[in-house]
């Protein structure tokens, strides 16, 4: 049993470092989504143009990061997990965004 694990463990595949920074790049950029909501929440809907470009600029790194991570998921030499999250993180994130700005075009 013993050498079957260790057997697996030499088998694994080592963690892409570009889809690892877009993953965080994508993450950090939910957590900056949700941030600016909830200060647009609570100052009653009135927020600064400091915020409003810092949302745009937010939203262009992780559009950035879309296409690291984009780009890391062609490398077949590293985990095949850590080269999804670098994909779907960003994706999520950009997709808020992008919805975020449709939505407030519209209103």
């Amino acid at each position: 049993m013993n050498q079957r694990r260790r057997r697996r463990r030499e088998n694994k595949k080592p963690l892409s470092k570009r889809s690892i920074l877009a993953a965080v790049a994508g993450g950090l950029s939910l957590v900056a989504f949700f941030v600016l909501i909830q200060n647009s929440y609570t100052s009653g809907g009135k927020v600064s143009k400091v915020l409003t470009g810092t949302a745009v600029m937010i939203l262009l790194v992780t559009l950035i990061s879309l296409f690291e991570g984009g780009r890391a998921l062609k490398d077949t030499d590293t985990s095949f997990l850590s080269r999804l999250m670098g994909l779907i993180f960003p994706l999520l994130a950009e997709a808020a965004w992008i919805i975020l700005y449709v939505v407030g075009y519209m209103v």
